[in-house]
């Protein structure tokens, strides 16, 4: 097939080309598993660090609290879920994370403000 002669390879090419795709039509369906997977693996991710946080705000004990980066820290390079589980267990460790509910996060802790 390696041809020095670019008009041999042109010409051989627009014989190949519609039998390889001719044949390789059906897609593959990569990106959708791929994305599928990645998803719940973020999932994953945040509920173990809301779990291992304990699934409270640390303020006020309210339930419905999202995860926090401590401001030393912040902005991580990537999103929290898109850490690998090392750097989420060490970043647990060091006191990275704390879940805040939206009421703490707008208008501070319930001692100062609400």
């Amino acid at each position: 097939m390696p041809y020095a002669d670019p008009e041999k390879k042109r010409e051989y090419m627009k014989r190949y080309n519609p039998k390889y795709y001719e044949s390789t039509k059906e897609p593959r369906k990569t990106v959708s598993k791929n994305t599928g997977k990645k998803r719940v693996l973020r999932e994953e991710k945040t509920a173990f660090i809301t779990e291992t946080l304990g699934s409270v705000c640390a303020t006020c004990g309210d339930e419905e609290a999202s995860i926090k980066v401590a401001e030393n820290y912040s902005p991580l390079p990537k999103a929290i879920a898109d850490h690998s589980w090392i750097h989420i267990n060490l970043m647990l460790m060091n006191g990275v994370f704390s879940l805040i509910c939206s009421d703490c996060r707008k208008y501070g802790a319930p001692s100062d403000n609400h």
